[in-house]
């Protein structure tokens, strides 16, 4: 099982400088976009009073081969699929070398909880990187 840490994220400048926090983990739904868009309302130090909110949008990673054949063999397991990944399109103040997409199913309880299980990650848990010690799922 794997828990999205919604605490967990970043910040990206603004074209006025300004710095804005924004989640580290995106995640959407499968099928999904090419394009996500997420809506960040701005801190109240971030320097942009005027603004209710900010859009923040990111590629979604295309999966590989083994990801599909993941998500076709385990799809009728879950009520739905989703993708989480770190975006790297973006303009970060941390350079996330070796992002992470994952293919997560989600079981549904009473229609009220869900439950969250890692399918498949397309990179090489392997090896060690410094930055995964902090990871947001």
């Amino acid at each position: 099982m794997v828990k999205l840490d919604e605490s967990a994220v970043r910040t990206i400048r603004g074209k006025s400088g300004s710095e804005v926090k924004i989640p580290l983990v995106f995640r959407t739904g499968l099928p999904a976009k090419a394009v996500v868009t997420k809506r960040v309302k701005p801190d109240s130090g971030s320097g942009i009073p005027y603004l209710s909110h900010l859009e923040v949008k990111a590629r979604v990673p295309k999966p590989t081969y083994e990801a599909l054949e993941a998500l076709n063999t385990h799809r009728q397991k879950f009520d739905r699929m989703e993708v989480w990944w770190i975006p790297k399109d973006l303009k970060v103040v941390e350079v996330i070398k070796k992002p992470d997409p994952m293919i997560v199913g989600v079981a549904q309880v009473d229609g009220k909880l869900e439950y969250f299980f890692e399918v498949y990650r397309w990179i090489d848990e392997t090896v060690e990187d410094a930055y995964w010690a902090k990871e947001g799922y």
